[in-house]
Order: C-alpha cells, then sequence, then structure tokens
C-alpha cells in the first residue's frame, strides 16, 4: 500500500491508495474536490484507512469512503494509528 496524490491534466490534484500497483482514487466522488491529498495508511483487519487532506479540510477515508473530521479549511492528517 501506498497513499499519495497526483495532478491530473486538468489541474486538479487527486488522493490516491496504491495497492499492489494498481491506483484507486480517492477523490473521486461528489465533493467537486479539487486539492485531496492522502498522507498515511493504517490496516485494520480487512479495513484500510487512509489519511490526509480534501479542499483544506482533515479527512479520512475508511475503505475508500470519505469522512471529513474538520470542516475550517486549514488542517491536514499526517499520521493515523487505529487501535
Amino acid at each position: 500500500y501506498v497513499a499519495g496524490f497526483e495532478r491530473k491534466t486538468n489541474g486538479a490534484i487527486v488522493a490516491i491508495l496504491w495497492k499492489n500497483g494498481k491506483a484507486q482514487e480517492l477523490t473521486n466522488d461528489s465533493s467537486n474536490s479539487n486539492d485531496a491529498r492522502a498522507y498515511t495508511i493504517a490496516i485494520s483487519g480487512k479495513d484500510v484507512y487512509v489519511a490526509g487532506v480534501r479542499n483544506g479540510n482533515a479527512i479520512i477515508w475508511k475503505n475508500g469512503k470519505a469522512l471529513t473530521l474538520v470542516d475550517n479549511k486549514a488542517a491536514s492528517i499526517y499520521d493515523l494509528f487505529i487501535k
């Protein structure tokens, strides 16, 4: 597993989770995100958690589904631990 982001040809920055070399866009949803970055991964059982930032909001994706933690346009998550 690798977390990161890439810039698309339209200039949007998209959060990506790579598993075994295959990319999964985490921000290809209805959020109209044009700036999302994945910084860290944690795995618990069959659940994959990815954390980072989307449009300035701290966010965690659990199995690809987004959960905004802080909605103040000035937050990111750089580390994640699942107990």
